[in-house]
C-alpha cells in the first residue's frame, strides 16, 4: 500500500514525514513491510511540540464542529497520551534497532544545516550527484534558515495557550522529562 500512495515505482526510495507512523502499531507494520527502513528521528524541546500539536488539533477540529462544542482540555490529553505513545513506541523500536535510527536535535539541524543534511543523507544511503550536491544544499540550507523553520524553534509563543488546554508548561516537562533527558540534550 505505502508503495502504491507514494506514487513510487518499486525499488525507488520515499519518506513518510508524519510524526502518526511512530505509533508503535503503524511501526510494527512498517518494519514489517520494510525491514530495512531507516529513521530519522529528530528532537526538540516538547513545550513548543505539545503547544503546537494542541493549535493544530482545535483547527482540524474547527473543520468539523463549532468552537463552543470543541473541548480544548480533552485536545490537550489526546495531545499528551498521543505523543508519550508515539515517542516510547519510537524509543522502544530505537533500543532495539539503534542502527536503523539516527537521533537529530532540531537545534543542530537549525544552527548547523548543511551538516546535519550531510549527516542525514549518509546515514539513508542517499547519494545526491556531485554536480547538484551544492546546489541541493544551498537550497536546503536556504529554506531552513530563511523560510521560517529557525523560527520555529521560537514556536510556542503564539496565539495557543497550554493553559487553555489544561497544560503547562511544568505538566509537559514533567511528563517528558526521561525523552528530553534522553535525546533533547546537545551532542558533547
Amino acid at each position: 500500500v505505502l508503495s502504491f500512495t507514494a506514487g513510487r515505482p518499486e525499488g525507488e526510495r520515499f519518506a513518510l514525514k508524519s510524526p502518526l507512523h511512530m505509533e508503535p502499531a503503524y511501526m510494527r507494520e512498517l518494519i514489517r513491510q520494510y525491514p530495512d527502513a531507516v529513521f530519522i528521528w529528530p528532537h526538540r524541546d516538547m513545550v513548543p511540540v505539545v503547544r503546537s500539536y494542541c493549535g493544530l488539533y482545535l483547527e482540524l477540529g474547527l473543520m468539523f464542529y463549532t468552537p463552543e462544542s470543541l473541548d480544548k482540555h480533552k485536545i490537550g490529553r489526546a495531545v499528551m497520551r498521543g505523543l508519550a505513545n508515539r515517542i516510547g513506541g519510537m524509543a522502544a523500536h530505537a533500543e532495539r534497532h539503534p542502527e536503523s535510527v539516527l537521533h537529530v536535535s532540531f537545534d543542530e539541524l537549525v544552527q548547523r544545516p548543511r551538516a546535519v543534511l550531510d549527516e542525514v543523507l549518509a546515514f539513508a544511503g542517499v547519494r545526491i550527484p556531485e554536480v547538484d550536491a551544492e546546489d541541493f544544499s544551498d537550497r536546503v540550507h536556504d529554506y531552513i534558515t530563511e523560510s521560517g523553520a529557525a523560527q520555529a524553534s521560537k514556536a510556542g509563543t503564539g496565539a495557543v495557550r497550554l493553559e487553555d488546554f489544561g497544560l503547562s508548561e511544568d505538566f509537559i516537562r514533567t511528563r517528558f522529562e526521561e525523552y528530553e533527558a534522553a535525546y533533547c540534550r546537545p551532542r558533547a
